[in-house]
């Protein structure tokens, strides 16, 4: 399953809360489905900017044209690590050794690494990138 990450400042949902899951009814399927937002609390930085995660691309597209404030997106982090198959997952170090080299934005955690997927896309992605955008953002690298 695709998950795509919305780092935004549409805050008007989450307002003041730390973590806020939603339940949105796709525009074209009919069908309901969930998305999770999270403000990333660091230390002391103050970063006025949260987290969506929104899972298959059906339902990211239908919140992009419905649920969000499309002028608040900073950036969408699109899905990028193969999700594990009986297929791909012999051998599963050389699949991963392959995306090491080829890439410079993701950010593994040893549990992925080690094969447990269930959010793959946004655990890789989420905490290490808004630090790096609110370090570049006060200036503190």
């Amino acid at each position: 399953m695709d998950c795509y990450v919305i780092l935004h400042k549409d805050l008007s949902q989450i307002k003041d809360m730390p973590w806020l899951h939603q339940t949105h009814t796709n525009k074209k399927t009919k069908k309901y489905y969930i998305t999770n937002t999270i403000k990333p609390r660091m230390s002391k930085i103050k970063f006025d900017c949260t987290i969506t995660f929104v899972y298959n691309t059906i339902n990211y597209e239908d919140f992009i044209e419905n649920q969000i404030d499309s002028n608040k997106i900073i950036k969408i982090y699109t899905p990028k690590l193969p999700i594990f198959t009986l297929e791909n997952s012999i051998n599963r170090n050389e699949h991963w050794d392959l995306i090491d080299k080829e890439c410079n934005d993701i950010y593994w955690t040893q549990a992925c690494k080690s094969g447990i997927q269930y959010h793959n896309n946004a655990i890789l992605n989420s905490k290490k990138i808004v630090k790096i955008m609110a370090e570049k953002e006060l200036n503190l690298t």
